[in-house]
């Protein structure tokens, strides 16, 4: 096997050391190999071996890596589901695109079966009808590698007006996975989830913090039923689905608060529970949304726009109004508003790449969207 590797070549095999995970570069010396593991070349360990060790090596790192035992997992399928080569291919990925930073999230990637979320995948015709491609049944390889492709899939349909809607799907894993870090999850939190999907982000939290830390709301049965009953498949429970009347009728302390939904205001009673992160996308004035990264704190929340993690892009993501109490109707300041306020307004005071200069501050009366910083005079308050 060290034959096929070429000087200087680098061989990622997540190797996983006290929490951390490192690399193996693999390069040919004289009369031998010489190995160096670590995450950056200042804190490698370099050995340098013999063809006939480095084989012995590779080996037992390979066996070791197949094996190795996971002390956190949480489903019955976890440890060893069908879809794990192409789990740890779909982690690989987000790792080296860039998608991935944490450790823990490249190992909940890998041990969470996606395909137990995904039981069909559905495409539109161009006569707004939908289609069924590719089955599981047709070539599982197939299937599994198009399961764990980093891409959004819509799983399920409804009527509306005569027409086919999908009404649950799940995003793209590198934004999901993005959104999860941005939350900075430690292994006690508890975390409150709107919006059920799938069922596949509520099993990345539940691999992360364990069943009885996740409590997953949602406004619509059919998308708690079904994540329900994919969750409990995939040997996840307790499972806390919660079907609610309204977004802004969740109650219960939690140390981080994840919407999938795009929002016209923050409900205050998103804000009140929380001494800690709060991610949902922003639409107020009926823009397109922005996800917001919120830090919550008594009746207030205060944080920046993070236009790294683009918007979601299937229609089921957008909230009702009338699932809102408070939503926001009016502008008022004396500058003109920035572009992503209303899509109408011509993209000519910032760019997309500037949004990140903007924040938001939610109070019991008012959003107050600002620039810079939040004593900045460039202001746009948003009364409730």
């Amino acid at each position: 096997m060290v034959d096929a590797f070429p000087d200087g070549m680098t061989v990622d095999v997540d190797v996983h050391v006290d929490h951390r995970y490192c690399q193996i570069d693999i390069a040919s010396v004289q009369h031998g190999v010489r190995i160096s593991l670590g995450a950056t070349p200042a804190t490698s360990l370099n050995l340098t071996l013999d063809e006939q060790s480095a084989e012995e090596l590779d080996a037992l790192l390979s066996t070791w890596l197949t094996t190795r035992p996971r002390t956190t997992a949480t489903g019955r399928d976890t440890a060893g589901h069908a879809g794990r080569p192409a789990a740890r291919r779909l982690a690989r990925r987000l790792r080296r695109s860039g998608a991935l930073h944490t450790p823990a999230w490249w190992e909940v990637v890998e041990y969470t079966p996606r395909h137990h979320f995904i039981p069909r995948i559905l495409a539109p015709r161009p006569d707004g009808t939908w289609t069924e491609p590719t089955r599981p049944g047709d070539d599982m390889d197939q299937w599994l590698a198009l399961v764990y492709s980093d891409t959004d899939h819509v799983t399920d349909l409804t009527e509306s007006d005569g027409q086919q809607v999908p009404i649950i799907g799940d995003e793209h894993p590198h934004r999901m996975l993005g959104i999860l870090e941005h939350l900075h999850i430690h292994d006690d939190h508890s975390v409150i989830e709107v919006g059920a999907g799938t069922g596949y982000g509520t099993a990345l939290l539940h691999e992360r913090v364990g069943c009885s830390h996740v409590h997953t709301v949602d406004i619509d049965a059919r998308r708690v039923e079904t994540a329900r009953q994919r969750l409990d498949l995939a040997g996840y429970a307790p499972i806390l689905a919660e079907l609610v009347d309204s977004l802004d009728t969740i109650h219960g302390d939690a140390d981080r608060l994840l919407s999938h939904f795009a929002v016209p205001a923050i409900p205050r009673n998103w804000i009140l529970p929380l001494e800690g992160i709060l991610i949902t996308e922003f639409a107020p004035l009926g823009s397109p949304g922005h996800l917001v990264v919120l830090h919550c704190k008594g009746d207030t929340a205060q944080g920046h726009f993070a236009p790294a993690l683009t918007p979601a892009t299937q229609p089921f993501h957008q909230a009702d109004q009338a699932k809102l109490s408070g939503t926001t109707q009016t502008i008022e300041s004396k500058h003109p508003p920035p572009w992503f306020l209303d899509p109408q307004l011509p993209q000519c005071e910032t760019t997309p790449g500037n949004l990140k200069r903007f924040g938001l501050t939610v109070t019991p009366e008012e959003h107050i969207i600002w620039r810079d910083d939040p004593r900045s005079p460039y202001q746009w308050r948003l009364p409730l």
